[in-house]
């Protein structure tokens, strides 16, 4: 499953995968900031925001990610959703990380309805270009 969501953004030049140790290890960066990892239960968690988060824990469709202190991480869900809520959740965690590094400036993407796309089906149609 990850494998088939980091590969969806392969062509884009902004974002990488790997890099540190522990927390990071494999993780999907953009801007070399985290958006999308596999847990150590290899569930798959995002970085979003709280109200989103939030939303998908109040209809059971996820959880609050805990790394394990007892410290719940509230902008980071553990997704309990289909594979194809993964991967358009992979996408906005991509853009709210690339938002939150551009100064809150993000172009929204148009026609894209949250889980409405599957893995191969064009997730990069999730990422706004960058403004100068």
């Amino acid at each position: 499953m990850f494998e088939q969501i980091a590969g969806a953004f392969a062509g884009d030049p902004l974002v990488s995968r790997g890099g540190a140790k522990g927390f990071g290890s494999g993780a999907l960066r953009v801007n070399g900031k985290i958006f999308a990892r596999m847990s150590s239960k290899r569930e798959l968690v995002v970085n979003i925001c709280k109200g989103r988060v939030d939303e998908f824990v109040s209809r059971g469709q996820g959880e609050y990610f805990d790394p394990g202190r007892g410290r719940v991480m509230e902008e980071w869900l553990v997704i309990r959703s289909n594979s194809a809520a993964r991967a358009s959740l992979a996408g906005e965690a991509c853009d709210f990380v690339k938002k939150a590094g551009n100064n809150g400036v993000l172009i929204p993407a148009l026609g894209i309805q949250q889980g409405g796309l599957g893995i191969n089906g064009g997730i990069n149609a999730l990422h706004a270009p960058h403004l100068p």
